[in-house]
């Protein structure tokens, strides 16, 4: 109970005012409860997979209204600690988490098809399908902690994101850990090669693999800009009368262009590392 627990603050927050309607039912609330209470599971789902049918999607107005409303039970938590707001809290959170078991269950079925793209096992295929949903899951609870709902987008959005980076993330510690091993037949002889050398190898691995991660969030031209300038194409960098010619634009917008997109990685690179 003395645990601070860590919130997106809101201004609204700041207005008591505000409670009644912070604190009341979500939009179509009735409507939801219907619908959970009439879901059957699909005739063509393997039995394993009912759990995904217990609880409807969220609408982008419902979800907002849950992740302000938890956020705001933290605040008020924050404040004064008591077991009836923690308990609030979690019950908040736990319907969040159970309303995104069908993205979970897709992110994890999308990881575990993805094929290497070199010798190396990937991260993919050190796990099962089972351990893929787990560590995909504890991603997406720990982007239902972080996630700003001010913001305007969808939850999906953020979490799809949030699951990418720490599987680039673990990519990586595995690329270290198995390259420092040399595996003979069924042995695995502990022969250490120089840790500086791999380790920097998979290092630049990792980080150009999020950078094009986080390049796929921006829009096509934007990204292509980046690119360009940056000398990501495979070619050396262009200045920005090349790329203005290449867009039939002129240097001053490629440049505020390619400002904007930097600044937008930055951002989300920076709340990736808080996660």
């Amino acid at each position: 109970m003395k645990e601070k627990l860590d919130y997106i603050h809101n201004a609204e927050f700041d207005d008591v005012e505000n409670d009644a309607k912070i604190l009341g039912p979500m939009p179509d609330e009735v409507a939801f409860f219907e619908k959970m209470h009439s879901m059957r599971t699909p005739k063509d789902v393997d039995p394993e997979m009912a759990y995904l049918y217990r609880k409807p999607l969220l609408t982008r107005e419902q979800e907002a209204h849950l992740f302000r409303k938890m956020n705001y039970l933290k605040h008020k938590r924050h404040k004064n600690a008591t077991v009836e707001l923690s308990e609030a809290v979690n019950a908040v959170r736990d319907l969040l988490i159970e309303c995104n078991q069908r993205l979970v269950h897709s992110l994890a079925t999308k990881a575990a098809r993805k094929k290497p793209h070199s010798a190396q096992l990937t991260w993919d295929e050190c796990n099962t399908h089972d351990e893929l949903k787990s560590d995909v899951n504890i991603s997406v609870m720990n982007a239902v902690e972080k996630f700003d709902y001010s913001r305007g987008y969808k939850f999906g959005t953020y979490a799809t994101w949030a699951v990418r980076m720490n599987m680039y993330k673990s990519n990586a510690v595995e690329t270290i850990r198995r390259a420092r091993y040399v595996p003979v037949g069924d042995l695995v002889y502990g022969f250490f090669a120089k840790p500086s050398e791999y380790e920097s190898l998979a290092d630049a691995d990792a980080a150009k693999a999020r950078v094009n991660m986080l390049l796929e969030q921006l829009n096509s031209r934007t990204r292509e800009i980046i690119q360009m300038r940056c000398g990501l194409l495979g070619d050396k960098a262009m200045t920005l009368a090349e790329v203005g010619k290449a867009f039939g634009i002129t240097k001053e917008r490629v440049r505020q262009i390619n400002l904007n997109g930097i600044e937008k990685i930055r951002k989300w690179a920076a709340e990736a590392e808080q996660q």
